[in-house]
C-alpha cells in the first residue's frame, strides 16, 4: 500500500498543475475576451471552485487508491510485485480523480480529452 500512495503522491501534483492550468487558462480568456468583445458574458474566475474541486479529487485519488491497493492483496495481482500493484492502484486512482476535478469543474471529460488528442 505505501507504493499506490506514493505514487498516488505525484498524481496530486499533476491534479494541482492541471487545476492551476485550467484556471490561469480560464483567467487569460476571461481577460482576452473583455479586450475584444466588451459585451460578451463569460464565466468568472472563482478560485475557490478550482480549490473545493481540487481538495475533492484529492481525496477521491487517496481513498481510491489506498482502495484499490487494499483490493489487489484479494485478487491475483497479489503475486504482482508491489511496486506493480501500487502503480496499478496508482493509475486507478488518478482516472477517477481527473475525472472528479473535470466534472466538478463543470467540464466535460470525453471532450476535454478528445480537445487534447486532436
Amino acid at each position: 500500500m505505501t507504493w499506490a500512495l506514493g505514487f498516488t503522491s505525484v498524481t496530486l501534483i499533476g491534479l494541482a498543475v492541471l487545476s492551476g492550468g485550467l484556471l490561469l487558462m480560464l483567467a487569460l480568456a476571461g481577460s482576452s475576451m473583455k479586450v475584444f468583445a466588451p459585451g460578451a458574458e463569460i464565466a468568472t474566475t472563482d478560485s475557490s471552485t478550482f480549490r473545493s474541486a481540487f481538495t475533492l479529487a484529492a481525496g477521491v485519488a487517496l481513498v481510491t487508491a489506498a482502495g484499490v491497493a487494499r483490493l489487489t492483496e484479494c485478487t491475483a495481482a497479489r503475486q504482482w510485485p508491489p511496486v506493480l500493484q501500487g502503480l496499478a492502484a496508482a493509475a486507478v486512482a488518478a482516472v477517477l480523480s481527473v475525472l472528479v476535478l473535470l466534472l466538478r469543474l463543470g467540464i466535460d471529460p470525453v471532450g476535454f480529452l478528445t480537445a487534447l488528442v486532436s
